[in-house]
């Protein structure tokens, strides 16, 4: 009889984990927030080429800016809206993934800050 844990028990892959974890704590919780943080950077470019392509879109449409050339044109005004409805329903994405797991990792941030 061993002492090793009963297959489907991950105890003694964790015990490895909490090891790493607690050498590199510092470390690691400041790599996550980094990452948290770059979801909110993330959403402000998709806010921004959402914008810039909903522009395109009223310039292409608005036919005495830019002559409309039949097909071409209506490929465009079809290609920019497809990208603006795109990154409207991206940006929006990132917001709520930036939100849970700014929520999720709030108490960490707030630990990591006590530590500085």
């Amino acid at each position: 009889m061993t002492n090793a844990p009963p297959e489907g028990d991950d105890t003694a892959d964790l015990s490895e984990v909490y090891t790493v974890l607690r050498t590199d704590a510092r470390k690691i919780t400041e790599d996550l927030i980094a990452g948290v943080r770059l979801w909110g950077l993330t959403e402000t470019l998709l806010l921004g080429i959402a914008l810039l392509s909903l522009l395109l879109l009223g310039v292409t449409a608005y036919p005495s800016i830019l002559p409309a050339t039949g097909f071409f044109h209506d490929m465009e005004l079809a290609a920019t809206a497809g990208l603006g409805v795109f990154s409207i329903g991206a940006y929006v994405w990132a917001i709520r993934t930036h939100g849970k797991l700014r929520t999720r990792y709030q108490a960490l941030a707030l630990a990591s800050k006590k530590l500085r």
